[in-house]
This record gives structure tokens, C-alpha cells and sequence, in this order.
């Protein structure tokens, strides 16, 4: 007995682990039990329809077989306009005194937008982390990037830090890291040299 109680201090975590997983998967499996099983409807939770409702369903016709084709017109293609992208100056304009629940609110109404001609030089050409794509980093003015995805490599390679660029596209999402990240949709955005 000695033995096992000199064992169990100087391995008090495998000890713990030993007595505590058992125990820990019967609290699991007895909750999950808990929640397979359902509860019986009382009064309080069981719609109950109005007597008027149920007069209504009974009064209500059947559908009825149409005699004569109907005209129904074919829908056709509206183009609607993508809003424009803020610049780098006015999102630090409309972002600078945002609490953290109003950041998130931009940032979900930034996806969407359409970005136009914008003009920068490119800071970095990096391979995405763990995918086969390649993002161009270019800078604009007051410490903003934007980030364009390229897929294949050639076309990485093709540019050099400090090349101008003009990049269109729709925007995919907004960060504030070390100043404002606008990310491009990568199948509607594009990158070409000056």
C-alpha cells in the first residue's frame, strides 16, 4: 500500500488522468443520454389552432385544375451596380473611433464592395500559408494594403517590390493589422503593371 501511495505523489497527473478520464466520459455519456431522450409535450408547449382557424381550413377550396396556359413573363437580368470601395483615407476616416462591435459591423458591410482602378506599388509577393495561391501585397497611401490573389506561380514571380500596379476587384474582407488590410475576392479581382 506504501508503494501505490509513493507512486500516486510522484505521478500525480498520470494518477489524476487514471481517476479522472473514467469519470469524466460517464458525466459525458450521461449527458448525452440526457439529450437523446425527449421530454413529453405539456399544455404550455403544444400549439393549440383557434376554433375560427380551424373553421377557415375547413372552408378553404382545394386547388383547381387551370383551363387556359398563363402568361407568366421571363425573368430577365437587371444590372444592378456594385457600390464603390471607400478609399484607404476614408475608411481611417470612418473607422477611427469605432468600438469593437462597430468594427465588426464595417468590416461585414465592406464584403461586397467593388474597388476601381486603385493605384499602388507592390511591398510583397508571399505564398499563401497553406494553400497553392500567391498574394500580391500593394501598398497604397496612409498605411493601407491591399491584398490580390494570384493562382499560379509565373505570374507571382512576374512582380518585384516596388512595381506599379493597378488592382480592381471586389473586396472579400477588411483588417486592421499594422494599418487597414483590403482583401480581394479571388476569382473577381485583378492586378496588372502600369
Amino acid at each position: 500500500m506504501k508503494k501505490l501511495r509513493d507512486w500516486i505523489l510522484r505521478n500525480k497527473v498520470l494518477a489524476a488522468t487514471i481517476v479522472g478520464l473514467p469519470l469524466f466520459l460517464c458525466i459525458c455519456v450521461s449527458f448525452l443520454i440526457g439529450l437523446a431522450q425527449p421530454s413529453p409535450p405539456s399544455e404550455s408547449n403544444v400549439p393549440r389552432a383557434s376554433e375560427e382557424a380551424f373553421q377557415v381550413a375547413q372552408n378553404t377550396s382545394l386547388p383547381t385544375e387551370t383551363l387556359s396556359p398563363t402568361n407568366t413573363p421571363i425573368p430577365t437580368a437587371t444590372n444592378t451596380p456594385i457600390p464603390l470601395a471607400p478609399n484607404c483615407q476614408q475608411i481611417e476616416q470612418e473607422t477611427r473611433n469605432l468600438t469593437d462591435v462597430q468594427w465588426d459591423k464595417y468590416k461585414k458591410d465592406f464584403v461586397g464592395l467593388w474597388v476601381e482602378s486603385w493605384e499602388g506599388e507592390v511591398g510583397e509577393v508571399s505564398k499563401e500559408f497553406l494553400g497553392s495561391h500567391y498574394n500580391v501585397h500593394v501598398r497604397l497611401e496612409d498605411d493601407c494594403t491591399i491584398l490580390v490573389v494570384v493562382k499560379d506561380e509565373d505570374t507571382a514571380l512576374s512582380y518585384s517590390i516596388g512595381d506599379e500596379v493597378v488592382v480592381s476587384g471586389l473586396t472579400s474582407g477588411l483588417a486592421d493589422v499594422l494599418g487597414k488590410v483590403i482583401y480581394l475576392d479571388d476569382n473577381n479581382s485583378s492586378i496588372a503593371k502600369k
